[in-house]
């Protein structure tokens, strides 16, 4: 039985396909600029509520691309795209501010994306540094780009609903013990962490080629 992160060589091209949004990448990495590391003292609970929808581009942009209104796509429709992804790609920013990706497999718990990743590997050791993150996935219908700032989940009972999520969708089972997760089904049983996704931007690409979407969140809405 395959283990759930190795990675068939069919599902990589088809995770490439996300990459024909790279045009728009650019304007991405602005929002990955290496921060400070920032020490959280108060637990973080990540909601997300509804984003505002508009258009990418507007008459004025002189582009290709629609600036019909009516076909802005609901967040619905992202949340569909997120929530029946077997995996995504994982963006982070390494410490010289250069950018980092790797495939992750990928939840929604109270609709926030939520991944998982040993806390030492290259993205865990960015995440923990830096929070800005660029999660990317695409269906038949909508390929997705979400940029957003991740929170490592802690305590027992957010970490046994992430857990869950991870058993349900990818039958993926965590063993939770002392406010850490662990892989019983690896020699050693390693440690992994679980990271919340709050969206903070969100771009969605029609499978026409000629349709876009842009969700803006309110970041105060992101943390209680």
């Amino acid at each position: 039985m395959n283990h759930p992160l190795i990675v068939p060589t069919e599902d990589w091209r088809a995770a490439l396909k996300t990459l024909r949004v790279a045009g728009d990448l650019e304007e991405l990495a602005r929002g990955l600029a290496p921060a400070r590391r920032v020490r959280h003292t108060r637990k973080t609970v990540v909601t997300v509520d509804a984003p505002v929808a508009e258009l990418l581009f507007q008459p004025e942009d002189a582009t290709p691309f629609s600036t019909d209104a009516a076909t802005l796509k609901p967040w619905s429709q992202a949340l569909a795209c997120l929530r029946s992804a077997p995996k995504c790609w994982l963006s982070t920013v390494r410490p010289d501010g250069h950018p980092h990706a790797a495939p992750v497999m990928l939840v929604l718990v109270d609709g926030v994306p939520c991944v998982a990743s040993r806390p030492n590997t290259r993205k865990g050791r960015n995440l923990a540094r830096n929070p800005h993150s660029v999660l990317m996935v695409g269906d038949e219908d909508l390929d997705l780009v979400v940029k957003g700032e991740a929170h490592r989940v802690s305590g027992d009972a957010m970490l046994r609903r992430v857990a869950a999520a991870f058993e349900a969708k990818c039958r993926w089972s965590f063993d939770i013990r002392d406010g850490r997760a662990y892989d019983g089904s690896l020699p050693g049983s390693p440690e992994y962490a679980f990271y919340r996704i709050c969206p903070v931007q969100a771009f969605g690409y029609g499978a026409d080629g000629m349709t876009a979407t842009r969700w803006r969140f309110d970041r105060a809405s992101g943390r209680r």
